[in-house]
């Protein structure tokens, strides 16, 4: 699916309350949300599981749609490769982030030998230190000591 046609669901009726967006697979959002308070405004943003390679098009473009909708203070549930966006927004978007909630996340889609290599190199350095760049194929693991909110990891 293309980043450009990607949408942010309003899945309660609440009009007023905090601002909760469930990110992930359309199927596990629903289960998810299906008994929420009316006090809380939900959001879903389900596109079809992407590639690992657009997935910073798709946060650009999820950041963008939080922007257009003037959402802020956000509660974000990961779910699946929905925590990799999660983590990735928090990290770069630390003042409209009040909390993160991962569940069953994805933290490294693919592994190429040379990422391998390097992760062993981490493990002898300083904890956060952020030794690469995000690749292509979207490591969040560099990026999380970013986070500065409650996270939870289900």
């Amino acid at each position: 699916m293309e980043a450009s046609k990607l949408e942010l669901v309003r899945l309660s009726n609440a009009t007023q309350g905090e601002s909760v967006i469930f990110i992930g697979p359309a199927d596990k959002i629903k289960l998810l949300t299906e008994n929420l308070s009316e006090s809380v405004v939900v959001y879903g943003f389900t596109p079809e599981e992407p590639d690992p390679k657009n997935l910073l098009e798709i946060s650009d473009t999820f950041k963008n749609i939080v922007v257009k909708e003037k959402l802020t203070r956000l509660t974000l549930v990961g779910v699946g490769w929905g925590g990799t966006l999660s983590i990735y927004y928090s990290a770069n978007n630390i003042k409209n982030v009040r909390r993160v909630i991962f569940f069953d996340a994805i933290s490294r889609p693919k592994q190429l030998p040379l990422e391998l290599a390097f992760e062993w190199i981490e493990r002898f350095l300083p904890l956060g230190l952020p030794f690469r760049p995000i690749s292509k194929d979207f490591d969040p693991r560099t990026i999380i000591h970013r986070v500065r909110c409650p996270v939870l990891v289900v």
